[in-house]
């Protein structure tokens, strides 16, 4: 007899195909950090303009991703998923020839949207196709994979600049989207089933987010999501301004160490997929949690006694991104489960307000502090602690008497 588990295996062809398509975003946005001082002053403008290119495509993910994914509920993860695919290819298009930085902000937002079908279908199919521990352990599967765009992205992007300038990476995404289009055209079947769609119908999709707001426990995890999201693009928008301009650093340098960083998550997600049949996914949550408090605390006490340096900053930097392999798999598997009759919704709010707080954070890095590690842990600290208090008290909420 087959086993449970074997009827809601995943192929790891599809896994791989969902995880291309929606490596578009992270991909996109890593691909072009070691070329942010070089586009600002190509387009004649500043460091804070040009890192609106940052919050324009994390706000067009989150708005996105809203839309997305009720209309996923209503025709369907497949077609909605090579539609963004090629949005983004004919987006990436036009930011390689922007002349200006309108015309380059306007791209990136419709980039976000484009590729915000890929993050929010992929994870609609794994919630059509499993539950429980399964579930946990295929989110995770599936962050490892989209994890891979911090480190290639920066790399691909560093490596492109040597033989060309910053258009050159726009185009290379183009590219990459269209190998994303195919791999989901031939690996990607439809997984909602015709009697499970719901109505597309603004007033119903806006009572459904109602409906799936009000479960307590939905609402915490999520909330860990969208605040962990926050720190780690805090942490991505000022990067490259942390090593190259604070630290010296050159671009491959802080590419690589960039790379180094998105290697650790990918090894805590793949960690925690596996961590998933022995531990209770609140309680790698909070491991997790722990881990990227005493890194932030760590990063603070050097920053305020001036003994920072390169390997200090890149070692603390290394951990709290490696800290969020544990918590994005687990907490997405959480939130999800009690609402999963609205799973393509459920997953667009988790999806939209995580890039909402991504493009809050990146912007504010810069506005808090001119400062570039002073701006990051002002506004990664914050989020960490919400973080820590979100999931605490939906630990509580599992654990009653605990």
């Amino acid at each position: 007899m087959t086993s449970a588990s074997s009827r809601n295996a995943i192929p790891v062809t599809t896994l791989i195909a969902l995880g291309i398509i929606g490596i578009l975003g992270p991909f996109g946005t890593d691909m072009y950090l070691p070329a942010l001082p070089q586009m600002a002053t190509d387009l004649g403008t500043n460091e804070s303009s040009i890192r609106l290119t940052l919050s324009i495509y994390t706000l067009g993910m989150a708005v996105g991703q809203l839309i997305i994914g009720a209309l996923s509920d209503r025709y369907g993860r497949r077609r909605l998923m090579i539609s963004g695919g090629l949005v983004v290819a004919i987006a990436a298009l036009s930011a390689s020839k922007a002349e200006n930085l309108t015309t380059l902000l306007l791209s990136c937002a419709v980039l976000g949207i484009g590729s915000a079908a890929g993050l929010v279908t992929g994870r609609a199919v794994i919630a059509d196709k499993t539950t429980g521990k399964q579930a946990t352990k295929y989110f995770s599967l599936l962050q490892m994979v989209v994890s891979l765009g911090p480190i290639i992205g920066p790399l691909a992007g560093a490596g492109l600049l040597v033989i060309g300038d910053w258009r050159i990476i726009f185009a290379g995404l183009s590219a990459f989207a269209v190998v994303g289009v195919v791999g989901a055209m031939m690996f990607v079947p439809e997984t909602l089933s015709t009697e499970a769609r719901q109505s597309a119908h603004p007033f119903k999709v806006l009572s459904l987010m109602g409906e799936v707001l009000r479960h307590r426990q939905f609402l915490l995890f999520a909330a860990t999501m969208w605040l962990g999201f926050g720190m780690m693009f805090a942490y991505i928008s000022s990067s490259s301004f942390i090593f190259q301009t604070t630290l010296g650093v050159s671009s491959q340098v802080y590419a690589t160490d960039f790379a180094v960083n998105g290697a650790g998550l990918v090894c805590a997600s793949l960690l925690t997929a596996r961590l998933a049949h022995r531990f209770a996914p609140e309680r790698i949550i909070l491991f997790g949690l722990i881990l990227q408090g005493l890194s932030m605390c760590s990063l603070i006490f050097l920053t305020s006694t001036n003994t920072v340096n390169f390997w200090s900053v890149a070692i603390c930097l290394f951990l709290l991104t490696t800290s969020m392999g544990f918590v994005f798999g687990p907490s997405t598997s959480l939130a999800i489960a009690p609402v999963r009759y609205a799973s393509g919704t459920a997953l667009a709010m988790i999806g939209s307000f995580q890039f909402v707080s991504a493009g809050i954070a990146s912007s504010l890095t810069a506005w808090v502090s001119p400062h570039p590690l002073v701006g990051f842990l002002i506004v990664g600290s914050i989020a960490t602690a919400g973080a820590v208090a979100t999931a605490t008290a939906g630990y509580r909420l599992i654990h009653p008497r605990t």
